[in-house]
């Protein structure tokens, strides 16, 4: 589970930048520079309890490469989609680990697998308690471990009414549900050109478990501020995200380079963060 959340993190402040694993000319025609946000990541899943992360980055995107830096700690993540790689650096420690695009999908798809596995195996076990003790069980988990609903949602899109302005860029209310539950609420703008198929970095990796309307992944904008709420079974993990500077300059490659001295480990994730 705690694998889950872990992932959750490395792709939350990318959900505010709108970013996508199109291997299309799309990154050529769009904003090249940096921006930095600050935001938080809350968990509640089962057998771990409530977790909070704070999560502050300095995003950098040139064409096919992204890079985002932890502004607490340094650590870095270094989206290559030209070598279709992912990269973890510790500033502190000299090291990096790496992953492919292809064995990171693999890897989510075994964390909802998991989280199916114990909603299930909860499911069973409370079949044994009385309906009172079930209602308590219920709550005391945050849903019902039986419930399916959540595996193959009514997707919806919504615009509402009314604007704003944010860092000095116009900006209207986007809201995506599920089965009428808000998943995604966003404050955006269209001012911005980033690539389009914002939601192809979370289709292609698993993020989230289910499919997304065509319609929805084309959505051209930026979101300055972002809300994420997933509830699966169980597990239930929420981001927000604000865009605090927006820098528009010229990325060089060296940005994305891997320092000679670093040295190479294993990729593991109770490690990452």
């Amino acid at each position: 589970m705690k694998i889950l959340l872990k992932n959750f993190i490395i792709l939350s402040f990318l959900s505010s930048a709108c970013l996508t694993i199109s291997f299309s000319n799309l990154f050529g025609q769009s904003f090249e520079g940096y921006w930095e946000q600050v935001g938080q990541v809350v968990s509640l899943l089962p057998m771990m309890g409530k977790t909070t992360e704070k999560e502050d980055h300095r995003v950098f995107i040139s064409r096919d490469k992204i890079k985002t830096v932890d502004m607490n700690d340094g650590r870095t993540n270094i989206f290559r989609y030209d070598q279709q790689m992912i990269y973890r650096l510790d500033p502190a420690n000299k090291t990096v680990a790496e992953i492919s695009f292809s064995d990171f999908e693999a890897l989510m798809r075994r964390n909802w697998q998991r989280i199916d596995h114990i909603n299930k195996r909860m499911h069973e076990k409370m079949k044994s308690l009385t309906p009172q003790q079930r209602r308590v069980m219920v709550q005391m988990l945050g849903g019902d471990p039986g419930n399916t609903e959540y595996q193959s949602p009514k997707i919806k899109l919504r615009w509402l009414s009314g604007s704003k302005s944010l860092l000095g860029y116009p900006c209207r209310h986007l809201q995506l549900l599920a089965n009428g539950t808000v998943l995604m609420d966003a404050d955006w703008t269209k001012s911005i050109r980033l690539p389009r198929k914002i939601f192809d970095i979370f289709y292609q990796f698993g993020y989230f478990p289910y499919k997304l309307p065509e319609a929805i992944r084309k959505i051209e904008g930026f979101p300055l501020k972002t809300r994420l709420s997933i509830s699966y079974g169980t597990a239930k993990i929420s981001s927000e995200t604000r865009v605090t500077k927006i820098v528009p300059t010229q990325v060089g490659n060296k940005e994305f380079e891997i320092p000679k001295s670093y040295r190479h480990i294993q990729w593991t994730y109770m490690k990452l963060f």
